[in-house]
């Protein structure tokens, strides 16, 4: 799965809008919409936020993947 299709999904899984995680990252939502749909990535810094926000790993949040090298949590 794309990054900005596991975005979206986990945003909205956790009830988040585009215009309430903007806020949180300090950006204007078409950043977020561009994540989300036009395949923009962000950067380092923003990727660490995004997680903490979503509460999710970074590696899951780029790859969709959990226990991608088998590592056990």
């Amino acid at each position: 799965m794309a990054f900005g299709e596991v975005l979206k999904s986990l945003r909205e899984e956790r009830g988040a809008t585009q215009d309430k995680l903007a806020q949180y990252l300090h950006v204007n939502r078409a950043t977020i919409a561009g994540y989300e749909v036009k395949g923009k990535e962000p950067r380092y810094e923003t990727l660490i936020k995004l997680a903490d926000y979503i509460d999710i790993s970074i590696d899951y949040l780029v790859t969709g993947e959990e226990n991608r090298l088998g590592i056990q949590k």
